[in-house]
Parts: structure tokens; C-alpha cells; sequence
């Protein structure tokens, strides 16, 4: 597979931007927010790290008192 090498002009990124879902939107905010983006990649660290040692709950533990 290639990368493709063109360049996209401001105009061309913001009708980009228009056209993107508002998930899409949303993470798109998130990607672009640098600190947001670092606590979310902690987070991540964190969870796999307790995923490893069993010590997260299971989604139907969570969800079985409601």
C-alpha cells in the first residue's frame, strides 16, 4: 500500500471537518487536544496493566445491581 502524498489546502480541511460525524467530530477533538490525548493513553496504560493482573471488574459485575 502507498501513503498518499497530497497536500490539503485550509478550505479543503475545514469541508473535510463539515463532513464528519459528530462521533467523528468528537474524536477528532480529542485526537487534536495534546493533554487530553496523554490522559487518555495513561488510562489506557493503566486498564491494560489491571487487566493483566485480573483486578478490573467484568462488565456484568458492574451492571449487576441495576
Amino acid at each position: 500500500m502507498e501513503a498518499q502524498k497530497k497536500t490539503m489546502t485550509p478550505l479543503e480541511i475545514l469541508k473535510a471537518i463539515q463532513n464528519l460525524t459528530e462521533e467523528e467530530k468528537e474524536t477528532l477533538a480529542i485526537l487534536a487536544d495534546k493533554g487530553l490525548s496523554e490522559e487518555l493513553l495513561k488510562r489506557r496504560k493503566d486498564v491494560i496493566a489491571e487487566m493483566q493482573k485480573g483486578e478490573l471488574i467484568s462488565e456484568e459485575d458492574l451492571f449487576r445491581g441495576i
